[in-house]
């Protein structure tokens, strides 16, 4: 990562902090060949001050758990089966879309994926800023709401921020709009920030800030923070927990430098191992050999069974259930379980 010095933050960041809890939660979508488990039985937290990666392959059932924090699920086909989500204190499923749009944006906020996608085409970057300060922030006065559009992006980078201000969404270039993105999301003072891919539009120099400011916010101000990402140098960089999903579940979890160190889970394993890697040029790139189950038919044992180079005749009979091994690490795998530790 870049030695330069990460953009100041605002000291009116709020000083709250929130927390995220998720609990046994099932998300399933309902298709003509039967409800597809795309979040299967899920549960994790993001406590003040940590920031917390979740990380797996395309399908896992990432983002949707994470838009599952904000009652993001389109219904039909998406309905939340079983399980609990709360944030703050606040039982998030059972809140009206009403009270949701007071929660959307100040207790808890979300940077997609898509930057430019979340950015309206026919507003200008100041009358985007505008229009979130004036919904969240009701008692800013216009010339504060101004000072704010200024503060928050020069905060990620923009000393040009005058030209960027009056810019449309389509003159600028992907990365610029995450940043723009950015500025946004944190004027509203969020008490959770749920980042989803935040780095993936971004060149080196400009992901090297926006991971910078991240973890600054996150020390500064104790903000939690939940990253979908599919990239362990980011993971590496500024996580404290990670959480490793598979076909709807969590395969393993604990402390970062643990997991990275030691990935007891095959999966993990197989993840970390098809990382590219200059050191270990007597080998080609690693692949996971197969391809993810279907979620409609999952199968009755180890979701991961089929590709999975330790399989037993257990695996494929019985699921694993996600154990303990200690206060900060839990695997969901049969040998695991049985004593015997990987390779």
């Amino acid at each position: 990562m870049s030695n330069e010095p990460a953009p100041r933050i605002s000291q009116n960041v709020s000083q709250r902090a929130g927390g995220l809890d998720i609990s046994d939660l099932r998300i399933w979508f309902d298709t003509p060949a039967g409800p597809l488990r795309a979040v299967d039985n899920v549960s994790l937290s993001v406590r003040d001050g940590e920031i917390v990666a979740l990380v797996g392959e395309s399908g896992s059932g990432k983002s949707v758990t994470a838009l599952a924090a904000l009652k993001l699920i389109s219904a039909p086909p998406g309905r939340f089966v079983s399980g609990s989500v709360t944030l703050n204190g606040q039982d998030i499923l059972a809140m009206s879309e009403h009270d949701l749009e007071s929660i959307r944006g100040t207790s808890a906020a979300m940077l997609f994926q898509n930057p430019r996608g979340s950015l309206d085409p026919s507003f200008t970057i100041a009358e985007a800023f505008l229009e979130t300060l004036s919904l969240h922030r009701p008692e800013m006065k216009k010339a504060e709401r101004l000072q704010y559009i200024e503060q928050g992006l020069r905060q990620v980078g923009f000393n040009d921020w005058q030209r960027i201000a009056a810019s449309y969404p389509h003159q600028l270039s992907g990365g610029m709009c995450q940043r723009v993105s950015l500025a946004i999301t944190f004027a509203c003072h969020p008490t959770l920030l749920i980042a989803d891919e935040p780095t993936t539009a971004l060149d080196v120099g400009i992901q090297a800030k926006v991971l910078f400011l991240l973890r600054q916010l996150n020390q500064a101000h104790r903000l939690p923070i939940l990253l979908i990402t599919h990239d362990f140098g980011v993971v590496r960089a500024i996580a404290h927990r990670v959480v490793v999903m598979y076909a709807g579940h969590v395969q393993e979890e604990g402390a970062v430098e643990e997991v990275l160190a030691s990935p007891k889970h095959p999966y993990t394993q197989a993840l970390i191992r098809s990382v590219p890697d200059n050191v270990r040029d007597d080998e080609s790139l690693y692949q996971i050999p197969g391809t993810p189950p279907n979620l409609v038919t999952p199968p009755s044992g180890c979701r991961f069974a089929d590709r999975c180079a330790h399989v037993m005749d257990r695996c494929r009979k019985e699921l694993p259930e996600l154990e303990s091994l200690s206060e900060t690490r839990a695997v969901r795998c049969h040998l695991v379980g049985s004593g015997e530790g990987l390779a």
